[in-house]
C-alpha cells in the first residue's frame, strides 16, 4: 500500500516527481537547488537540464490516490452534490459523493454505467493507477 513517509516525500503535486537517469524519482524544487548535481540517493551524477527530466505521473499519480485517502479518513472530502462527508468516487467522472449521491449516480440513466466504488479502495482498483491524466492507457 501507500504509506505515509512516501505520501509525505511528494506531498504536494506542484513538486513534479522527476525521474532521473538512475531511475530514482525526486521532486523538482530539489533538484533546483544550485550545486546539486548528483542523485540523494544513489550519488549518481546527472549532467542533464531538469525540465529535459520527465515527469514520474506514476508517482504522480500515487500521490493524488494518497491524498484522497487521507481526506476521506479525516472527512475533509466533501460530496459533490452536498456539504456531508463523501465516501464513494466515481471513477468514470472523478467525482466524490456520499451514500445518497452515489446511489442517485448509479440509478441515472446518464450515469448508470459507470463505477462507482468506495473511496478506501481506490488505491485498490487497476484503473487508480493506469487512468493517467484522466485517462486510461491500459484496458
Amino acid at each position: 500500500g501507500i504509506n505515509a513517509e512516501y505520501g509525505e516525500r511528494f506531498n504536494h503535486i506542484a513538486k513534479l516527481p522527476r525521474l532521473l537517469p538512475c531511475f530514482h524519482t525526486i521532486c523538482e524544487g530539489y533538484l533546483h537547488v544550485e550545486g546539486r548535481e548528483s542523485c540523494p540517493i544513489c550519488k549518481e551524477k546527472y549532467a542533464l537540464d531538469i525540465s529535459s527530466l520527465k515527469v514520474n505521473y506514476y508517482v504522480t499519480k500515487m500521490v493524488q490516490i494518497f491524498n484522497l485517502l487521507e481526506s476521506e479518513q479525516t472527512e475533509r472530502l466533501k460530496c459533490m452534490g452536498c456539504t456531508r462527508a463523501a465516501h464513494f468516487r466515481c471513477m468514470k467522472c472523478s467525482e466524490n459523493y456520499c451514500a445518497n449521491h452515489s446511489e442517485f449516480h448509479q440509478k441515472s440513466r446518464a450515469t448508470h454505467d459507470h463505477n462507482i466504488i468506495a473511496v478506501k479502495d481506490v488505491a485498490n482498483n487497476i484503473h487508480s493507477l493506469s487512468a493517467v491524466r484522466e485517462q486510461e492507457y491500459c484496458a
